[in-house]
């Protein structure tokens, strides 16, 4: 059951994964919707956190590296990010950076809205976004998050000491609010009845 606090302008849900993966799953259509492509991590992210903070949680940027393997239906793995241990790597193009972005929930949830990255290194099965519960620990860098997540086993690091991601073009406000507001209309349709949502976002 979801508990709506109205006069607060933001939601509050007893399940907050069943939130968390709306939240994730929405931004990831309407980036793409928007972009018209997958590797959007850095404004998918942005936006997700804007959203997430419009209905009350405490979100935050968090790079991380995802090593997908994909079991019995390949015998590569797909990653996505790397170590950000300092390497040199060669210039990204315009508005781009090297590393995968996901979003670090309330100290205990991981939201990565664009996992399905993934699937371009491994056509056939598409893997959805992912919401799951994160330690503390991993959320501070000091241990690694591995999870079954359908098909697939995702491994996680994080890197939460690395910001390269801010000075990317991406990560400003300009390229992800017109989809932002989206993401945020269709919320507040789902979890709320429509005579309110004018009330919450005006």
């Amino acid at each position: 059951q979801i508990l709506l606090n109205i006069d607060k302008n933001f939601i509050r849900a007893v399940d907050h994964l069943e939130l968390l993966r709306y939240v994730a799953r929405t931004a990831n259509q309407e980036a793409y919707n928007y972009l018209g492509f997958r590797n959007s991590c850095i404004s998918t992210s942005a936006a997700t956190i804007y959203v997430l903070q419009f209905l009350g949680y405490k979100a935050s940027p968090l790079r991380v590296r995802a090593d997908v393997d994909w079991g019995q239906l390949s015998v590569h793995r797909s990653v996505l990010g790397s170590d950000g241990d300092g390497k040199r790597l060669p210039r990204a193009k315009p508005g781009d950076w090297y590393g995968h972005l996901a979003v670090a929930v309330e100290s205990r949830y991981l939201v990565d809205p664009t996992l399905d990255q993934a699937t371009r290194y491994q056509g056939g099965v598409c893997i959805p976004p992912l919401v799951a519960r994160a330690s503390s620990a991993f959320l501070a860098g000091r241990e690694p998050l591995e999870l079954i997540h359908g098909n697939v086993t995702v491994r996680y690091k994080a890197f939460p000491q690395r910001g390269g991601f801010r000075n990317a073009g991406y990560f400003q406000q300009s390229q992800w609010m017109p989809y932002a507001e989206n993401i945020l209309k269709r919320i507040m349709g789902h979890f709320v009845r429509a005579e309110f949502v004018p009330r919450v976002l005006h």
